[in-house]
């Protein structure tokens, strides 16, 4: 049996965005743009656990790509499209 260690993973935000006709559409009310990260921002996780102060939202979103990278998995990963 081998046991997999996990690499840490840099995660860096690329961009974020707000589509206000959207966000009056689907959102609740008064949601606006997300206060925690910003263009540039760089976190680092595990790959288990979300990086302090990452938005749970967007951990939720990046997780399994994240899990998969820290186990080197990656070759793998791009292969599919991530």
């Amino acid at each position: 049996m081998t046991i997999q260690m996990h690499k840490k993973v840099k995660i860096t935000v690329l961009r974020t965005e707000y589509y206000q006709e959207l966000a009056e559409q689907y959102a609740i009310p008064n949601l606006g743009k997300c206060p925690f990260h910003q263009k540039g921002q760089v976190l680092y996780s595990d790959g288990i656990n979300p990086p302090d102060g990452m938005c749970g939202v967007a951990w939720q979103v990046i997780a399994p790509m994240a899990s998969q990278l820290s186990l080197g998995n990656w070759f793998r990963r791009l292969a599919l499209g991530w």
